[in-house]
């Protein structure tokens, strides 16, 4: 008798998958969406955050507990450029403002905050840039993250932002 293969995905816990399938799939975190909704309602109203996402052909809201795929997420930022443009820019600050309100009171622990605020600027944002850059698989999706310095970052072939071009920054 011939063994089942194993599927393709390992994953280590909900939140973690090796980094070969995690680009192959295009999965990025829920917060691509999840922080963006209610920053929608406070700024252009529940009824116009329910045109945009319908638009966007978002079918459902993330639940928050898992990876989500990145398409879904990029259409929902690029229906805001197109639907908001003159709000587009603000919308996204504000949403990644949010998500990192989230990050610091669910992902960061209290000891390491604490250790962070004590030590220099110059290491506390060179500690700080290593954790964002070995973490960067949940917001770059299948886009590759650089860290330039440890106030810099860069996402190449961002994935929020596939196949648009600008002459002025498309992410926020």
């Amino acid at each position: 008798m011939v063994p089942k293969s194993r599927p393709a995905v390992v994953v280590i816990n909900k939140w973690r998958m090796s980094e070969d399938v995690h680009a192959q799939q295009g999965l990025i975190g829920p917060n691509a969406v999840l922080q963006m909704l209610p920053v929608l309602d406070q700024v252009v109203g529940p009824a116009r955050r329910k045109e945009i996402v319908a638009a966007s052909g978002l079918r459902s809201v993330p639940d928050g507990t898992q990876m989500i795929p990145e398409d879904d997420a990029a259409r929902l930022h690029a229906q805001v450029r197109r639907d908001e443009p003159s709000l587009a820019a603000f919308i996204s600050q504000q949403a990644g403002t949010a998500t990192a309100r989230y990050i610091l009171k669910n992902r960061i622990p209290r000891a390491v905050q604490m250790l962070l605020k004590v030590l220099p600027a110059g290491a506390s944002a060179k500690l700080l840039s290593q954790a964002i850059e070995k973490h960067a698989w949940t917001f770059a999706g299948s886009g590759q993250f650089h860290v330039v310095d440890p106030m810099t970052f860069e996402i190449i072939d961002n994935p929020l932002i596939k196949g648009e071009a600008s002459p002025h920054a498309l992410c926020h």
